[in-house]
């Protein structure tokens, strides 16, 4: 008996020998035959994701760049705020979703001894129309 046993642990130390062999050799084989074209492919699709979202995102700054462009030659151009109560709202109208609000800050003026602020910002609504906001004219 104590044959048969002895026989029976080294066929079942053996068998657990190559096993692990064989699942050794099939890691090694897997890892270097395989995992580098899948490396490959899956860092392609990511440079290219990375990309499209690149792009969705420089296209809509571009377009926030002319819009900040547009504000910036106003403010240079004229000082009438009359004519610019009017354009300033329809700059901002005709801009897309990602400007909700613009405006002027022309620097604050001493008159009879107090600050009068006339700044001209305009905010878009959850509606879509604009209002313009009074606040920092008012800093009391």
């Amino acid at each position: 008996m104590e044959i048969r046993s002895s026989l029976r642990k080294k066929s079942i130390l053996a068998l657990t020998l190559y096993l692990c062999f064989f699942i050794a050799t099939i890691g090694s084989v897997v890892y270097l035959v395989v995992e580098p074209p899948v490396r490959d492919k899956l860092e392609r699709n990511l440079d290219l994701r990375t990309q499209l979202l690149a792009s969705q995102i420089k296209e809509p700054l571009i377009t926030s760049t002319g819009v900040l462009n547009s504000l910036v030659g106003l403010a240079q151009s004229s000082n009438q705020s009359d004519s610019l109560k009017s354009t300033i709202p329809q700059i901002l109208r005709l801009s897309d979703e990602i400007i909700v609000s613009g405006g002027l800050w022309p620097k604050p003026e001493l008159k009879e001894e107090r600050w009068r602020f006339t700044s001209l910002f305009f905010n878009k609504n959850s509606e879509g129309n604009i209002d313009q906001i009074h606040s920092y004219n008012n800093p009391e």
